[in-house]
């Protein structure tokens, strides 16, 4: 199963980023297919995205560690798919690393998608934490 791996440096210190990006409600905002996400019941989140042009809907499951700066979640769908997205830095900046593990990298585009989406969620990170 193939990892997928991009950081980006934030100007904002690691409890903040974490604050916002720990946030599920927050999750459309910044992850670049997604665009819609429910509590269902404790870790569980309903959640909807636009992926190649096809519309998709599942659950997953959504964890987070403050002490440890680090979100993960995965599919109850797939248990070839999980990401994780560590925060770690200083005072006034961070680096946000995310990570993706998945079985789909035998389709056809599917290798440039996600590097693709790895890119833009990244860069929605970054202008978001960054803006005043």
């Amino acid at each position: 199963m193939p990892d997928y791996t991009l950081s980006e440096q934030v100007s904002s210190s690691p409890a903040a980023a974490f604050e916002y990006l720990a946030n599920h409600k927050n999750l459309p905002k910044y992850v670049a297919t997604m665009v819609m996400v429910h509590p269902v019941a404790g870790d569980k989140l309903r959640v909807a995205a636009d992926v190649q042009g096809r519309h998709e809907e599942g659950e997953g499951w959504f964890r987070t560690d403050p002490a440890a700066g680090r979100i993960e979640w995965g599919s109850a769908d797939n248990p070839h798919y999980a990401g994780s997205l560590v925060i770690a830095g200083g005072d006034s900046s961070c680096t946000v690393t995310i990570k993706i593990s998945t079985d789909r990298e035998g389709e056809e585009g599917e290798p440039e998608e996600i590097e693709r989406a790895l890119a833009e969620t990244t860069s929605n990170i970054k202008r978001l934490l960054e803006s005043p």
